[in-house]
């Protein structure tokens, strides 16, 4: 038995989209509240650990997407599958756990922090493999049921950091205990949307499980370059000097206020899947969406450097400041146009495929992709990471993300031509020019008022947009019709 909303009914493309991106909008800003509370009251080496752990534990939980994966072009196709995709998951998590208890010690020697702090991350394999089943399911039909799951998440961390890190003082043992707890609050919140959106009785599909497996060994090895990759940057740094991860840590975290950009192509992969494979009008729009609020990013991102680092501490804002930030900022840029360009490329896969198949797909060619550039970057990563700490870091992943871009842009081919919207690309850089300079006028002594000087800089930014962007109007009136009609269960895009 199917979902009851997984056939016959368009995933709302622009609405989903903006919805998801303003509450990760939202979370953006808690989240960076969590991360000042630990760089205030951790150790330099301790607030690195934090990051050590996270690289850690992706040579752990690669797995976690696999099924996923394929389940999710099931149920976005009317097929099902959800629930077996779950108990699935679950059991798949139990081996990785093993293996990071076995291998707790080592890393923990690696990255010179306690095993305790390492065991306190352990949750986090289990819930990762449950929350990557669900969400996947929920995307695949109403993305935008996932809106406050992170903003749930972050309050209970925040309120756990403040008992554990603050009142009693555990350090980077209460950090991760912190984590533990956002992540296990995220699975409830993403179970209970589960259960409202999904109405299938099945919970083990043999069969099913036989299929996902037989076709799962690619993205399995596509997860582990990824995840490996991914985690490899924290590892070097991290057993080099916990101080230069530390430094490296507070850059990528201010850089990460990019990633909510990546959530506007939420839902162009399940509308693709359903358009039978290609929608160029649906991926200008999404491309617009992107470009219209990624281009101020970047700018406020740069014209607040200084003041934003030095919120953190007085001694990241002397070491960091611009080179670092800079790089890590355009590292983000052009890793927020990955899930938009994967969804060109798979998307457009048939539903059914057998494993000979799968030699000749664009999955194929993505797997190759992603080898070359991680037997090319590794070693570079190492080299530059010893010779030039968290700077040469920083330049090493921008290179590879630009290798992995242009490896997309290449393999999604035509589908990838005529859908750039040069006109809002060339509006959002004017009217973030203009912001640049209104924001010159503003003072940013204080934190408060960098709060104030963001919000002054968006209110500026799309009133411009709206008043020469054609796109922007549209798309203000179209999300405010859908708010209003939101309850309805017919709306289309």
């Amino acid at each position: 038995m199917t979902s009851k909303r997984n056939t016959g009914q368009r995933v709302r493309l622009r609405y989903s989209g903006l919805v998801v991106f303003l509450s990760k909008v939202a979370t953006a800003f808690t989240g960076l509240y969590f991360m000042w509370l630990l760089a205030r009251n951790l150790t330099q080496s301790s607030f690195g650990g934090v990051y050590f752990i996270n690289g850690t534990l992706a040579f752990f939980i690669f797995f976690a997407g696999v099924i996923p994966y394929w389940s999710t072009r099931d149920v976005a196709t009317g097929r099902g599958g959800a629930y077996v995709s779950l108990t699935f998951n679950l059991v798949m998590s139990v081996p990785f756990l093993l293996m990071y208890f076995i291998l707790a010690s080592y890393f923990a020697g690696q990255g010179h922090i306690s095993d305790l702090a390492l065991l306190a991350a352990s949750p986090i394999i289990i819930l990762t493999f449950a929350l990557s089943s669900m969400t996947s399911t929920i995307n695949a039909l109403s993305p935008q049921s996932l809106a406050g799951m992170e903003l749930f998440g972050d309050i209970i961390k925040i309120m756990a950091a403040i008992f554990l890190v603050l009142s009693f003082r555990l350090g980077l043992v209460g950090a991760e205990i912190s984590i533990s707890a956002a992540y296990l609050a995220s699975v409830a919140y993403a179970y209970v949307k589960l259960r409202k959106i999904v109405h299938e009785k099945t919970m083990w599909d043999f069969q099913r499980v036989k299929k996902w497996l037989s076709l799962s060994w690619l993205v399995a090895l596509s997860a582990v370059i990824s995840y490996f990759y991914g985690g490899l940057d924290k590892y070097f740094l991290g057993t080099i000097s916990e101080t230069e991860l530390g430094t490296y840590a507070i850059a990528l975290l201010l850089a990460r206020q990019l990633n909510p950009v990546s959530s506007l192509s939420t839902a162009l992969y399940p509308h693709i899947l359903r358009a039978g494979g290609e929608d160029k009008k649906a991926s200008r729009d999404v491309l617009a969406l992107i470009l219209i609020f990624s281009v101020p990013m970047v700018f406020g991102l740069i014209f607040f450097s200084s003041p934003l680092l030095s919120i953190f501490s007085k001694h990241y804002a002397l070491v960091s400041r611009w080179p670092l930030l800079l790089l890590a900022v355009a590292y983000f840029i052009s890793s927020s146009f990955f899930s938009f360009f994967d969804s060109l490329i798979y998307g457009s896969e048939k539903v059914e495929l057998t494993s000979r198949q799968l030699f000749q797909s664009k999955f194929f060619q993505g797997l190759l992709m992603q080898a070359i550039v991680l037997a090319v970057m590794a070693p570079v990563m190492w080299v530059l990471a010893v010779r030039s700490g968290a700077l040469g870091m920083a330049f090493a992943i921008l290179i590879g993300s630009i290798m992995m871009l242009t490896g997309r842009i290449l393999i999604a081919g035509k589908r990838s031509r005529g859908i750039f919207p040069l006109d809002s690309f060339l509006r959002s850089v004017l009217s973030s020019i203009i912001m640049s300079f209104i924001l010159l006028l503003l003072p940013r002594s204080h934190s408060y008022i960098i709060i104030l000087d963001v919000f002054v800089a968006g209110v500026v930014y799309f009133a411009l947009m709206y008043l020469i962007d054609k796109r922007v109007k549209a798309y203000s009136r179209y999300f405010l019709q859908s708010l209003r009609a939101v309850s309805e269960p017919d709306s289309h895009e």
